[in-house]
């Protein structure tokens, strides 16, 4: 081979692996990490006001702790499943002591 080829393989092989890195890049999901606590808040601006925009009233700081709530939700554990009790967690449970139903039966009015 000889020296231009190569340079001309090289120059592809760079360009072919940036789009790569590029299209990667884009398409991947964001995880709840990847937010910075300034976008916290426009995510809840902009949650709100499409809320708002729907008819719906959704105050910024409602929504903002409906956020965080849901990003303590992801890090906490798996969630239990209809067979499975939930077990209750602190230092006022009782050893074996499961949490009530969830969701709480609707009452009868």
């Amino acid at each position: 081979m000889n020296d231009a080829w190569v340079w001309w393989l090289f120059a592809i092989g760079l360009t072919v692996g940036a789009a790569t890195v590029w299209f990667v890049r884009g398409t991947i999901a964001r995880e709840e990490d990847d937010l910075a606590t300034d976008e916290r808040s426009l995510e809840a601006g902009w949650v709100a006001g499409t809320i708002e925009r729907s008819g719906g009233v959704a105050p910024v700081p409602l929504v903002e702790q409906v956020l965080e709530l849901h990003r303590d939700y992801l890090r906490s554990s798996p969630p239990y499943f209809a067979g499975d009790p939930p077990q209750v967690s602190g230092p006022e449970a009782e050893p074996g002591a499961t949490a009530p139903p969830w969701p709480p039966a609707a009452s009868a009015s």
